[in-house]
């Protein structure tokens, strides 16, 4: 996921190195693999912040250091809990 501070919007990404196809900003959300309606709930999702000046006191959680309050982040899955619900 990225922020683009033009439009101040969020929007999905995958990297696409082995894909046929090249990932693009308006590619539709359904289209990808995790966004799918019983991943959510349960999965939460957070993006990490590089300003921690923007951060509500979030962190990210880091996989190899759950402890780690040093990465500032935003809970991004109310977000993704409505757009991939729409998703069938």
């Amino acid at each position: 996921e990225v922020y683009n501070s033009d439009d101040e919007q969020w929007y999905f990404m995958e990297p696409s190195p082995k894909q046929s196809t090249i990932d693009t900003l308006e590619r539709d959300p359904c289209e990808r693999w995790f966004c799918q309606p019983d991943r959510f709930p349960g999965t939460p999702v957070y993006a990490a912040r590089l300003d921690r000046a923007s951060s509500s006191g979030v962190v990210y959680p880091l996989a190899w250091e759950w402890n780690s309050t040093d990465v500032p982040g935003e809970d991004r899955t109310e977000y993704y809990a409505d757009i991939c619900s729409k998703c069938r």
